[in-house]
């Protein structure tokens, strides 16, 4: 059982023990709202600077009434990955720099049979909105919460893209 007085402390075996036992959870708990590995790991090491910085201010406040501390940590990490989404937005365009999407629907077309949608006919806005809605499968509120909009103003982008996009294919 970590001992958060020793961490507050410095204690190196308490922080190695707590290492070793919750970079796990940390890492499980980002893993959906992570492009690639590497965020994962800048992730994990926000998280440890969050509760180290300012004198272990953040690690201070763990109440273990309210929750253990691996649902703490976790809560924490996930709300890092949020703001790290949030304020780094550029690895989202990265996966956009090709010129094509790809679009399945299951339903009736094959693997060997993906439509191409040329991205010219959608904004980068709105591309990023696809792609985080249909390839990471994130919530309307999440991908609201990641772009800093309302949900409804998330609702009429998409709304808009799927309207171009079925325009495109008539």
């Amino acid at each position: 059982m970590t001992n958060i007085v020793k961490l507050i402390d410095g204690n190196e075996d308490e922080w190695e023990s707590f290492f070793a036992d919750f970079t796990p959870i940390i890492k499980a708990s980002v893993y959906h709202y992570c492009f690639d590995k590497s965020q994962i790991f800048d992730i994990t090491q926000n998280v440890y600077l969050k509760l180290t910085k300012n004198e272990y201010k953040i690690l201070k406040t763990y109440d273990a009434k309210k929750a253990s501390l691996s649902t703490w940590i976790s809560i924490i990490a996930k709300r890092e990955a949020i703001d790290f989404l949030r304020n780094d937005k550029t690895h989202l365009h990265e996966e956009f720099n090709n010129n094509t999407l790809d679009f399945k629907n299951k339903s009736h077309i094959t693997d060997a049979n993906r439509i191409e949608i040329p991205l010219d006919i959608l904004t980068s806005r709105e591309k990023l909105i696809l792609h985080l809605s249909y390839k990471k499968e994130f919530s309307q509120e999440q991908i609201a919460k990641i772009l800093n909009i309302k949900v409804q103003s998330l609702r009429n982008s998409k709304h808009k893209a799927l309207e171009k996009l079925r325009k495109n294919l008539k």
